[in-house]
């Protein structure tokens, strides 16, 4: 998505959008000792409020800041493989546009968790910035992520979000059909 901000500030203009931020989405992997572990590297804006789940969910340390270009949030059970604790230094690895590996040591500015192992056991946070110049795709970003203040304007919002070439918009289902069929799976045994 080029020029993401500019997409999510109109978009952030409905009224029923509680928050429309960039994200940037990098495979990776990080380093501490001899232990490493794979990672899915986000990068977002850390004063949106659709990443308040992270901001609230920090469990040892601190949230991440817009203006952090050597700190991460990592989820708990990386914490515990790598055996991390908030102040840690790790070496973050990410791909780049280009696709060369880059790595730089970061310090581990807090630990969160969302109570979903499989999401936190992979996920790492940085500023968007910071991802964006580590990965070389300054003003890109993967997605942009829309919050809703009431999901059953999921329906207006899709129709009402501008159509632009070569992007997708798809609702919470579209993206995560696993986590549907899972649900659907759930509800099927109650």
């Amino acid at each position: 998505v080029a020029d993401p901000d500019q997409i999510a500030s109109q978009i952030g203009q409905f009224p029923q959008v509680k928050a429309a931020t960039p994200r940037l989405y990098a495979s990776g992997f990080l380093t501490s000792g001899n232990q490493s572990a794979g990672a899915r590297i986000v990068g977002i804006d850390p004063a949106s409020a659709a990443n308040d789940p992270y901001r609230e969910g920090v469990i040892g340390g601190s949230y991440i800041g817009a203006d952090d270009r050597d700190s991460i949030l990592i989820g708990k059970p990386m914490a515990e493989k790598l055996k991390l604790s908030a102040g840690d230094k790790v070496s973050v690895s990410v791909n780049t546009a280009n696709g060369d590996v880059l790595e730089q040591a970061f310090a581990i500015t807090g630990i969160y968790t969302t109570n979903t192992t499989s999401f936190d056991s992979g996920t790492v946070f940085m500023p968007l910035a910071k991802a964006q110049a580590m990965t070389q795709t300054e003003n890109h970003a993967s997605a942009v992520f829309i919050l809703l203040n009431n999901t059953a304007d999921t329906t207006a919002v899709l129709a009402a979000i501008p159509v632009v070439p070569n992007l997708k918009v798809l609702d919470w289902k579209e993206l995560n059909p696993l986590m549907v069929d899972w649900e659907s799976m759930a509800k099927s045994y109650i």
